[in-house]
């Protein structure tokens, strides 16, 4: 667990100076679904003076594999799930759900790139098995794990259909 995290309040947008005490507070983030998971729950060490867009962007990204919910980001930064769902929308841009879904997403097609087995990265992303994982990708992306990864080797990298919402551009969603 990192102690002595500063988000700096008069940086980041929705943070408030009533909320210095919360933002300076040494959380832990510890997903609700697993006793396995939950049990490895710690949280990283953060660069000094990331805006809270960058703070939960950089949080979700480092525990991907832990099926980060929003239940979990609520009680982490300390607030009702209701409240943290209006504002991940407000400041992030898509619902927090979309904005995991994209993550998980583009994380896959970065590990489908190199030789480890679809299990390997189903587990990397956040499922519990091979199945699930490849079921939640071709109906993402619109191409199997392996239709993809046998395409990319062919042709390059490939073009992914949109389906469920998925607004590509994360960086320019977490940094606008």
């Amino acid at each position: 667990m990192a102690t002595g995290l500063a988000i700096p309040y008069d940086q980041s947008p929705g943070v408030m100076p009533a909320d210095a005490d919360r933002a300076h507070r040494a959380p832990t983030f510890s997903p609700s679904h697993g006793s396995q998971r939950a049990a490895a729950s710690s949280m990283p060490a953060f660069r000094v003076g990331l805006s809270l867009r960058e703070l939960i962007h950089q949080l979700l990204v480092d525990n991907l594999h832990r099926g980060p919910t929003l239940k979990d980001l609520s009680r982490f930064i300390g607030y009702s799930e209701k409240y943290c769902s209006e504002w991940f929308v407000a400041h992030m841009g898509q619902s927090f759900s979309s904005y995991v879904k994209q993550l998980r997403v583009e994380r896959a097609i970065d590990l489908l790139a190199s030789q480890r087995r679809l299990a390997e990265i189903a587990t990397a992303v956040g499922f519990q098995d091979q199945y699930a994982f490849s079921h939640f990708f071709k109906k993402a992306t619109g191409i199997s794990p392996q239709g993809y990864r046998e395409q990319a080797r062919r042709l390059g990298p490939v073009p992914m259909q949109q389906s469920d919402a998925i607004p590509y551009g994360l960086h320019g969603a977490a940094t606008a």
